[in-house]
């Protein structure tokens, strides 16, 4: 993981949401991008609103923006974090963001989850639920309040699939970075009877594939998904969660239906790494 794309509405409240990616880069060693998008019609708005005529280009004004924003809360020209900003006119956020994505093909990108606090205001879109609509590389979900600690514990939540691999083996440079354990999960369906075998079946195959010693699995009570794991997640001080998640319609499985890691965003205070399937 060595190029990663952080959206930001530049905003107070995401600042913390801000500093954790930013520490994140600088454990991983990977270089971070930070990006805003802004839509020139609002400027001007603004402009009028205050009698503040705009001085420079609206580029060069939201660039300046953004700038004195991760100026005032990073670490700028720390040797530490190669450190890229970037500002995108666009009259919607998540196509903004998807379209600059689409060009830097990023390893993650990295968007704060909307709260309360937004600019753009309850009624607007939903830009972590567009993004992992549409997203070609796997999006991290970070709460705006949530600030930068030791990553001490994953957990994985599988449906035994062989798009589990890819996305275990993706995760596991974090979790050796961090020495954190890993747990995989599986929450079964009232019904389903067949979880033990394919749980045995599972193991058997990460243990050809992966080496890391602190990798366990668990099975938890059957029953609703994301009531289950985030139990599991409140009650266990899980610093990161991973998930699949299912683009269009008709999807059946039991735990990777579609919706289920924006639904596991909005329901808890943990990262929530979603893997677009």
């Amino acid at each position: 993981m060595k190029n990663i794309l952080y959206a930001t509405d530049c905003s107070k409240h995401a600042e913390p949401a801000m500093r954790y990616i930013y520490k994140l880069c600088e454990i991983l060693g990977a270089k971070l991008t930070v990006l805003n998008v802004y839509h020139f019609e609002q400027l001007q708005a603004k402009a009028r609103m205050s009698d503040e005529p705009l001085v420079l280009s609206p580029y060069h004004e939201r660039m300046e923006i953004l700038k004195n924003y991760c100026s005032r809360y990073l670490s700028i020209g720390s040797p530490k974090v190669e450190l890229n900003l970037d500002v995108v006119n666009n009259l919607s956020v998540s196509q903004g963001i998807l379209e600059r994505a689409k060009e830097l093909q990023p390893d993650l990108l990295v968007v704060g989850i909307k709260d309360e606090h937004s600019e753009r205001g309850l009624l607007a879109e939903n830009i972590a639920h567009a993004l992992l609509e549409k997203s070609e590389c796997p999006v991290l979900l970070v709460p705006n309040s949530k600030r930068h600690k030791k990553i001490k514990k994953i957990i994985y939540a599988t449906d035994f699939e062989m798009k589990d691999l890819e996305a275990l083996k993706f995760i596991l440079p974090v979790a050796k970075a961090y020495r954190a354990s890993v747990v995989i999960i599986h929450v079964p369906v009232e019904g389903e009877y067949t979880s033990a075998e394919q749980m045995q079946w599972f193991q058997e195959l990460l243990d050809q594939e992966i080496a890391y010693d602190d990798l366990s699995f668990m099975m938890l009570y059957p029953g609703k998904i994301i009531n289950n794991l985030k139990e599991y997640v409140e009650t266990n001080a899980v610093d990161l969660v991973v998930m699949l998640e299912r683009k269009g319609k008709g999807v059946i499985r039991s735990l990777f239906h579609k919706d289920r890691v924006k639904t596991m965003g909005k329901n808890t205070s943990t990262p929530v790494l979603g893997f677009i399937s």
